[in-house]
């Protein structure tokens, strides 16, 4: 889900997630900020083996296996100590984190934003195939390869992805391509033939007639479009 300044999150081992967020709430550059503490599972437990005081929330803790999002009282006390934290000496921010594990051990707040569930098949073979478009759009992707990858045959993944996603799959790696390429052309400073090359068409008429098709407007209309809202 969208986040927000301000949102605190735990994310327990072993979920895959990725954040979105409203692009009008960025600095001008079109940037964010995020501040991450990162530990190991393993402290949990040494915690407990160190501190007979802290099992019961070193426990409480390790049993959380969905992500949550905290409000209230809780949020801004966790929030706060992490900002804080990036002024602090190393030394100083290992209390700081134990103030912040005791804060989420006691806490009432935390609305599951996501948890694990188990994949079937089908969703195994889409994530396998969305993360191969999105480590290798831009260079040239053969259907027979991107069915070899998830263990297909060409003709089954083509009955296989129509039957997923409604579409193609040189739709949807058209679409991917053109929605990255609308990024390009709203943020950075380069050229229609490096953009179409950054996105994995590198024959710029083609990639323009393609940009056409997706928008209603050629690139170029289309920054210029950008810029006039801007």
């Amino acid at each position: 889900e969208n986040f927000f300044p301000g949102d605190t999150v735990l994310i327990p081992p072993g979920i895959p997630h990725r954040w979105y967020f409203n692009r009008e709430k960025t600095d001008a550059d079109g940037n964010i900020e995020n501040v991450a503490i990162f530990f190991p599972n393993d402290l949990l437990t040494n915690l407990q083996a160190c501190f007979p005081e802290m099992c019961a929330p070193m426990i409480h803790i390790s049993a959380l296996k969905d992500a949550l999002i905290f409000s209230g009282e809780t949020r801004k006390e966790i929030y706060s100590t992490m900002l804080r934290m990036r002024n602090e000496t190393p030394t100083k921010r290992v209390l700081s984190l134990l103030e912040i594990l005791l804060f989420i051990a006691q806490d009432k707040t935390g609305r599951v934003i996501s948890g694990i569930r188990p994949l079937n098949r089908q969703e195994m073979r889409m994530t396998q195939l969305k993360s191969f478009v999105n480590c290798n759009y831009m260079h040239e992707i053969k259907i027979d390869e991107i069915a070899s990858h998830i263990g297909m045959n060409r003709s089954s993944f083509c009955s296989f992805f129509k039957k997923e996603t409604g579409q193609t799959f040189t739709h949807y790696l058209n679409e991917k391509r053109i929605s990255l390429a609308c990024e390009l052309l709203e943020n950075e400073d380069m050229n229609i033939n490096e953009i179409g090359q950054a996105v994995g068409i590198p024959d710029t008429p083609y990639f323009c007639r393609i940009f056409k098709t997706f928008k209603g407007l050629t690139p170029t209309e289309y920054r210029t479009s950008k810029k006039v809202h801007q």
